[in-house]
């Protein structure tokens, strides 16, 4: 599956932005409240946003046969790429609130203080009785904090801005707290790369599979065209993922290079090897994910994560695009037939490597639930760094506060 360019969603979101969401309009008697409403997904995601032919394929079971995957890959694919649309839409609404001096609120609503009120944290105040109240008090300080040294309501909100969990800071220049946030997202970022990879694997040994059954099924009918189709469309599928550096295929590449009669016959083998290519879809590059999170931010890297899309949506693109490879012609004798049915269904090579390939998709499903074990655990630390990160971050600005109160009331 092609996967949809998401910047050039965004392009079209912003360019049509006025038509893709709505905003009602509440108007109170402190301020203007602008709330933020889901666009449809039908109307104004589907076509104007996301190619027509999956939304058809999700919701209507139209075009699915061109795009070569099944209604329910679509619908989730179209709903995946839906609500990454409508975050990006609420995070704009959001900055857009805050540039306007808005006050943006939980329920995904943006208030604007209207004349003679005035936004005070996070509600809007009389002017006047917030320029007695600063007359009273005398003295202002810099950052979330009332005029005595307590932390503010913003501060809740805003308190990462001021701490050192910030791409732009070196690492080693960063607290010892921002540091383990940064490293409890690494390795997250790092098993959730595995992951990928393990899943991305037992999806092209799960099609090998299919393959390899639909060549015993030729051989033992002795359908000598669908044979001869069938075992290069196994070769080539399975010596591409081996080209690639992946560890699926191997469990099949065994059986294939182990039979003599494969290798020499009508040159097959060989030939196929010859036409695989260097580099393939599946051969992704994830090294440079979890280096993101260091170089250029947290929320970064995970988008990075995000765009390597699901492993799943790969491999059909990959079997889709593997269907298309111009393969080498070939025969077989009755000879080899008879001893390809031997060595394959008598003796059971094929099965033999099926069962193979069970076992090490049963050992991959295991590492799988380890990794997502550990990501829970990292998950929790980040959690708890960053709630003594907050506490360093406050004791800080508390002092910086109060050193610049005593200075007030001295002068």
């Amino acid at each position: 599956m092609k996967k949809a360019d998401f910047k050039n969603i965004l392009w079209r979101t912003e360019a049509c932005a006025v038509f893709l969401f709505l905003l009602i309009l509440l108007t109170g008697c402190a301020g203007k409240m602008v709330r933020f409403e889901k666009p449809d997904i039908k109307d104004n995601f589907c076509g104007p946003v996301m190619n027509y032919k999956y939304c058809k394929c999700a919701f209507h079971n139209e075009f699915c046969d061109e795009l070569g995957i099944s209604s329910n890959t679509a619908n989730t694919y179209v709903r995946s790429e839906y609500n990454r649309w409508v975050a990006h839409l609420l995070k704009q609404f959001q900055d857009n609130c805050k540039a306007g001096g808005g006050i943006f609120h939980p329920r995904d609503e943006c208030e604007y203080c209207q004349h003679p009120y005035i936004r005070q944290g996070d509600e809007c105040v009389d002017k006047d009785e917030k320029e007695e109240s600063e007359e009273e008090t005398g003295f202002k300080p810099d950052g979330p904090f009332d005029h005595n040294c307590n932390a503010a309501p913003e501060f809740e909100i805003e308190w990462k801005k001021y701490s050192d969990i910030d791409a732009r800071i070196p690492l080693q220049s960063r607290s010892w707290e921002a540091q383990g946030v940064v490293r409890a997202h690494e390795r997250i970022l790092s098993l959730k790369v595995e992951n990928f990879k393990l899943k991305r694997d037992m999806e092209i040994d799960r099609q090998i599979r299919l393959e390899a059954r639909a060549y015993k099924d030729a051989l033992s009918k002795n359908i000598k065209q669908n044979l001869i189709k069938a075992t290069i469309r196994l070769m080539y599928t399975t010596y591409i993922t081996v080209e690639s550096g992946i560890n699926a295929g191997k469990s099949f590449k065994t059986f294939l290079t182990g039979t003599e009669t494969l290798a020499r016959a009508g040159g097959l083998l060989s030939a196929v090897k010859a036409i695989v290519p260097k580099k393939s879809d599946i051969a992704i590059d994830t090294k440079t994910i979890t280096g993101k999170v260091v170089n250029v931010g947290i929320e970064t890297a995970y988008q990075a994560m995000e765009s390597l899309g699901d492993p799943k949506d790969v491999i059909i693109k990959f079997m889709t695009e593997t269907k298309k490879a111009v393969v080498p012609g070939a025969d077989l004798t009755d000879e080899e037939i008879n001893i390809l049915r031997d060595q394959h269904i008598t003796k059971q090579f094929v099965e033999h490597a099926i069962a193979e390939s069970y076992k090490e998709n049963a050992n991959r499903r295991t590492q799988i639930r380890e990794n997502e074990n550990k990501i829970k655990q990292l998950e929790a630390e980040i959690v708890a760094w960053e709630k003594q990160e907050k506490i360093r971050v406050q004791d800080m600005l508390r002092d910086a506060c109060l050193k610049q109160k005593e200075k007030y009331e001295n002068n």
